[in-house]
C-alpha cells in the first residue's frame, strides 16, 4: 500500500502540512499512526471533492487532536520556523530520533537495576540496595517531571499525586527493610530493650501500612488510566465513524438521482446520535454512575437541532437524539419537539430589558432570567442564531438567554424521578449550523444538554463544532435536492 503524502492531498503548502505533523509527533501530541490516519482521512475527502481542510482541522474533527492541542502545535511550529530549527519528517520512513524520551526512560531503568545489583554484589546488604533504589527512583521521577515541565513550559499539577506516590513507594520499602534489619540486630545482640523492640515493630507496621496504601493507590491510578484510555479510544472510534458516515451520506446525496426523500434526515439523525454517544463517554461521569448507582440518570445527554420559522418569529425543533433515554423520556421529548417553540431573538428589546433591569451598570441577573417577558424576546437558539456565535455554559441557571419554557409542554404528564433527571438540563452548548459549512448563512442551531454541572469538556466542544459543520453540509445538499426534514 502506498503511504499517503501531503502532495497527494491538495490544499495547503506541503512543507507546512508535513511540519505541523512532525512538530505534533516531536511534542508527543500525536503518534505516527494518528498522523497517518489524519493524512489518509484528508486524502479520502479530497478524492470525494469535499472542501479541503488543513491537517490540524482534520485532526480536530476526527477527535485525535483537541483545539488546544492544535493551537499548541501551531505555536510550536511558528517557534521552530522562527529559530530555523530543523525537524526530521517522521512519516518518511525514518521513524524516530536516535534517542526518544521513551528510550531514555528505558535506559534509566536498566541503569538503576544494574546499580542495585552491583551494590548487592559488593555489600551484600539489603539496606544499601533499598537506599540506592529509593535515591534512584526519586532522582528519576524528579528529572522526568522537570523535563516534562520544561518541554511544555509549565508544571502539570495533575502529575503530582502519582509523582508523590512513586517517591513514597521506595521510601516505605527502605524503612521496612531498615526496621527488619534493626530487629534482627537487636535479637542477635541479646541486649534488646522492650522499648527499642516496640519502636522498631511500630516502625515496621506503620511503613507496611504506607506501602500497602501506596500500592492500592497505584492500582487505582492504573485502573483509572485504563478506563480513561478505553474511553478515549471509544470516543475516537465513534468520531471516526461519525465523520465517515457523514461524508458517505454527502456522496450519496450529491448523486441527486433516485435519492430517498428522507436520506439526508436519516444521515443527520445518525450523526446526532453518534455525537451524543461520544459526549456520554466521559470517564468522570462513568465513575459517578458506578459510585452513585442508585441515582439515575447521571450524565444524561440529549442533542437538538432547531430551524427558524421567520413568519412566526420562533424556532421549531426538527430533530433530537438522546441515546440510552428510557421510553418515558423519549415520550416527553416528543411532546417538547411538537409543542415547544423557542422565541426569536429581538436584539433591541433584549438590550432594553437589560437596561431596565440594571442598576448603576449592574444587571440583576436573577430578575432578568425569571422575568416572564424575557422568554418572549430571546432564547438560547434565537441568540445563537441571531449573533452567529456559540454558547457553552456549565450552569444553565446563570445563562441569560436560557429559560425552562420547554417544561410547559410536559406539564400534563406524570414526572418521575428518572424523567426529572432527563428534563433537568444543567449544562448546555449551542452552535450555529451554517449552509455548506462556510460560516456565512445560518440554517439552524445545534444544541446539546447534560444534567451534570460543567458537563462539557473541550473535547465535547470539538465534537459539537464538527457535528454542526457536517450537519450544515448534509442539510445544504438536501435543500439543493428539494427534500424536506420534518420531525
Amino acid at each position: 500500500m502506498v503511504k499517503p503524502t501531503v502532495n497527494d492531498l491538495g490544499g495547503s503548502d506541503p512543507m507546512t502540512q508535513a511540519k505541523f505533523l512532525s512538530v505534533g509527533i516531536f511534542e508527543q501530541r500525536l503518534s505516527k499512526t494518528q498522523a497517518r490516519e489524519i493524512l489518509a482521512e484528508q486524502r479520502q475527502r479530497a478524492q470525494h471533492s469535499f472542501p479541503t481542510r488543513r491537517v490540524g482541522e482534520v485532526g480536530v474533527e476526527l477527535g485525535i487532536l483537541t483545539a488546544d492541542s492544535s493551537n499548541f502545535i501551531l505555536a510550536q511550529q511558528a517557534l521552530y520556523v522562527s529559530q530555523n530549527r530543523p525537524l526530521p519528517d517522521f512519516l518518511d520512513g525514518n521513524d524516530d530520533l536516535p534517542i526518544t524520551p521513551h528510550t531514555l526512560k528505558k535506559l534509566a531503568c536498566v541503569i538503576l537495576a544494574i546499580s542495585m545489583l552491583a551494590v548487592w554484589v559488593l555489600t551484600r546488604n539489603w539496606t544499601n540496595v533499598a537506599t540506592v533504589a529509593g535515591i534512584g527512583a526519586a532522582l528519576y521521577l524528579v528529572v522526568e517531571n522537570f523535563q516534562f515541565a520544561i518541554s511544555r513550559g509549565r508544571i502539570v499539577w495533575q502529575r503530582i499525586p502519582a509523582f508523590s506516590a512513586a517517591i513514597a513507594f521506595p521510601t516505605a520499602l527502605f524503612f521496612i527493610v531498615d526496621a527488619a534489619r534493626a530487629l534482627g540486630q537487636l535479637g542477635a545482640t541479646g541486649r534488646a530493650t522492650p522499648s527499642a523492640v516496640r519502636a522498631r515493630i511500630v516502625q515496621l507496621i506503620v511503613w507496611q501500612i504506607v506501602l500497602a496504601a501506596v500500592s492500592v493507590f497505584f492500582a487505582l491510578i492504573g485502573a483509572w488510566r485504563h478506563r480513561e484510555i478505553w474511553m478515549l479510544e471509544a470516543r475516537s472510534a465513534v468520531i471516526h465513524s461519525l465523520v465517515t458516515r457523514a461524508y458517505l451520506g454527502l456522496t450519496e446525496l450529491k448523486r441527486g438521482k433516485n435519492v430517498p426523500p428522507t436520506l439526508a434526515k436519516d444521515y443527520a439523525e445518525e450523526l446526532m446520535n453518534k455525537a451524543a454517544t461520544v459526549m456520554r463517554l466521559n470517564p468522570w461521569e462513568d465513575l459517578l454512575r458506578k459510585l452513585l448507582f442508585w441515582v439515575e440518570p447521571i450524565g444524561a445527554v440529549s442533542l437538538w437541532y432547531l430551524e427558524p420559522e421567520p413568519e412566526l418569529k420562533s424556532f421549531r425543533i426538527k430533530m433530537y437524539k438522546a441515546p440510552t433515554a428510557p421510553q418515558e423520556a423519549l415520550a416527553a421529548f416528543d411532546l417538547i419537539g411538537s409543542e415547544h417553540r423557542p422565541a426569536w431573538h429581538d436584539e433591541a428589546r433584549y438590550l432594553a430589558q437589560i437596561r431596565r433591569l440594571s442598576t448603576s451598570g449592574h444587571l440583576h441577573r436573577a430578575l432578568f432570567i425569571n422575568e416572564p417577558q424575557t422568554r418572549t424576546l430571546t432564547s438560547l437558539a434565537g441568540f445563537v442564531f441571531a449573533r452567529r456565535t456559540s454558547i457553552t455554559t456549565g450552569n444553565l441557571n446563570e445563562c441569560l438567554v436560557f429559560n425552562r419554557s420547554y417544561l410547559d409542554a410536559v406539564n400534563k404528564i406524570e414526572v418521575t424521578n428518572s424523567l426529572r433527571g432527563w428534563l433537568n438540563f444543567t449544562s448546555g452548548a449551542a452552535y450555529p449550523v451554517f449552509r455548506d459549512g462556510d460560516d456565512t448563512e445560518a440554517l439552524g442551531v445545534l444544541m446539546a444538554f447534560k444534567n451534570t454541572r460543567n458537563g462539557f469538556t473541550p473535547e465535547d466542544k470539538t465534537v459539537m463544532v464538527t457535528s454542526a459543520r457536517l450537519l450544515g453540509l448534509l442539510l445544504s445538499v438536501e435543500n439543493e435536492n428539494g427534500n424536506g426534514t420534518s420531525n
